[in-house]
Parts: structure tokens; sequence; C-alpha cells
């Protein structure tokens, strides 16, 4: 649990990050109009939709650890590559015509890649309760999700903060209008960004290594509360006088 509620901290402050600084890309760097901007909105969607049927194939074939450290990794790679290419002056200019669809494709196949690893380790919370159940004898899924959930509200405000952090460091003007800012102060915005919300989720992604339920012992951990269970419905149909045969 520790392993994946520290993975949770990185993680959603680094999607609280990337959410807070995206309209000032989004408006400064790209020069996108508020139509634009509202057509990259339907990522959410598409990502959703690409990662729902693609989780659980990419978790029954490589596990859900696995899953979720390579996707969260390649996913950021490939949300992080349109900045990273337009640094080195390398993408699609301003006003290009191909810009929004190439811009919502990356986030399509990006943003799917990280829904398959909050997915899969959505799962291998609910692995972490059973787990929990065979060692203690006590179901405290209550408490495992009700912490999750307030590490997610949390973290996503600690991502705010370090939005604001990034913007202080690379001196990016406040208030100014997209003609009013120099090209410097977007390259800066983009250096101390990338480094930035790539570091949290590779530390994030490396503190996971420290998850160790994999297949066999999450079917172990079943099989063993399906006897207990088993047992405990013996015990009580006992106590109530029913007859076995009539089970």
């Amino acid at each position: 649990f520790l392993a994946i509620f520290g993975f949770g901290v990185l993680k959603f402050a680094a999607i609280g990050l990337a959410t807070a600084t995206a309209l000032y890309f989004n408006t400064y760097v790209f020069d996108l109009s508020a139509k634009q901007i509202a057509v990259l909105a339907l990522e959410a969607v598409t990502a959703a939709t690409l990662a729902a049927p693609l989780a659980p194939k990419f978790s029954r074939r490589l596990g859900k650890k696995r899953t979720a450290m390579l996707m969260a990794f390649g996913g950021i790679v490939i949300t992080l590559s349109p900045l990273v290419l337009t640094y080195f002056d390398l993408f699609l200019r301003p006003g290009d015509s191909l810009l929004v669809p190439a811009l919502l494709l990356v986030g399509t196949f990006g943003g799917g890649m990280i829904a398959i690893s909050l997915i899969n380790t959505s799962s291998m919370l609910a692995d972490v309760v059973d787990d929990y159940a065979v060692r203690t004898g006590r179901h405290a899924s209550g408490v495992f999700f009700s912490a999750s959930s307030f590490m997610q509200q949390c973290s996503a405000a600690l991502g705010v903060f370090v939005a604001g952090l990034v913007l202080s460091a690379s001196g990016f003007p406040e208030k100014a209008e997209p003609s009013q800012v120099s090209r410097a102060a977007e390259l800066s915005l983009i250096a101390h960004y990338v480094p930035t919300v790539l570091a949290l989720w590779l530390v994030g992604v490396l503190i996971l290594l420290f998850y160790d339920i994999d297949q066999v012992r999450h079917r172990s951990n079943v099989d063993r509360l399906r006897a207990l269970a088993a047992e405990k419905r013996a015990r009580e149909e006992e106590n109530l006088g029913l007859d076995p045969a009539t089970r």
C-alpha cells in the first residue's frame, strides 16, 4: 500500500502540475484559440476510450505492476514530446493546420497510456485489500480506498503549488498577452516544466518497484479468502442446524 501511496502522491502531483500549466502552453507556446483549446479537451474522452479495453489485456500479458510502470513512463514521454520538439524547433509551428490534430493525437495516445497505468494501480490497491485480509483476517477496504482518495485530493493541490513554483522559477510574465511573451520566456517555461514533471513520474515509478504482490500471490490470496468464506458459511449453517446434505 505504501508503494502505491508513494507512487500516487507523485503521480497526481504531476497530473495537477500538467493540468495547471496546460493553458499556458496552449495559449502562449502553441498560440491556440479558445475553440482549438476546447477541441483538445476531447483528448480526455478519446484517451479513456482507448484505455478501457486495453488495460485488462496489458495486465494479463505483463502483470499489473509492470503495466502500471511501463505505461506511466511511456505515456509521459509521449505527452511531453511536443514540448521537447518545440524547444528544439522541430515541432509544428503555431498556425499550422495540423497542429491541433497532432496535439490531439499525442494527447490521446499519451493520455491513454497514463489512464491504463491508473486503472492498473487501482486494481493493485484492490489486491492489497485482499492481501491484508488474508494476513489479518480483517477486510479494511474502506480504510485503504479512503486513504487513496484523500491522497489524490492532496496531491492534486500539491501539483498546483508546484506549477506556481515552475512559473516563478522560469520567470514567466504575469497576465501577459500572447504577442507580448518572448520566445525566451516560452523556452524557459518548457525548460523548467519538462524536467520537473518527468522527475515526478520517474521517481513515482521507481517507488512502485517496492510493490510485491504478483499474480501467483494474488491468486493464492483469492483462493484463501474463498476457503475462509466457505468455512464461515459452513459454521453458520451448522449453528442453524442445517443438514449438510441439503446445502
